[in-house]
């Protein structure tokens, strides 16, 4: 599973590297908060079922 890797070709130089790890943290942040809805959502979906 390489879901959430990122391509594996070198950042050219002009790239800023903090806007990157911005980004990154970014993306860490909603895939966080993703699962967490995702979690409440199943849990719901559960006790509607029973």
């Amino acid at each position: 599973m390489q879901l959430f890797k990122r391509p594996s070709k070198p950042l050219p130089d002009s790239a800023p590297e903090r806007e990157d790890k911005i980004r990154f943290a970014s993306d860490e942040v909603v895939r966080k908060a993703a699962r967490r809805v995702f979690t409440k959502y199943k849990l719901t979906m559960r006790k509607l079922a029973e």
